[in-house]
């Protein structure tokens, strides 16, 4: 969307705070799931976008979540390599070429279950 690592960090920041206060204060009851590389996809290769670039912004915004929930106490669940593995495949994606399949987000969930089964 065109926005800076510095807002993202501001504005992750608020919500995980929310977030946090919406589980009660309960950090250990708080998941974060990184972001998808939507340029693996065939729609970003249809906009003919530069998926090395478009990689390394989102690992960048990545970083500053992971940093963010490991200052909090909060689970932080990678899923950005799955959909770099997967996310060519037209079966992990609906019609649209972007967007993730139920497929895409059962892989998801198996990377999610053992961090949500641990939550106390």
């Amino acid at each position: 969307r065109g926005r800076s690592v510095e807002e993202y960090r501001t504005q992750f920041a608020g919500l995980l705070e929310r977030a946090i206060g919406f589980a009660q204060g309960r950090r250990e009851r708080v998941l974060v799931l990184s972001i998808p590389d939507w340029g693996a996809t065939p729609y970003a290769r249809g906009l003919a976008r530069d998926t090395q670039q478009v990689a390394h912004e989102i690992d960048a915004f990545n970083a500053v979540a992971l940093q963010a929930c490991l200052r909090r106490g909060v689970v932080y669940v990678d899923i950005t390599e799955v959909s770099r593995r997967h996310g060519g495949e037209a079966q992990m994606l609906v019609d649209d070429g972007l967007h993730p399949s139920s497929l895409m987000y059962a892989a998801w969930t198996r990377l999610a279950l053992p961090a949500v089964q641990a939550i106390p």
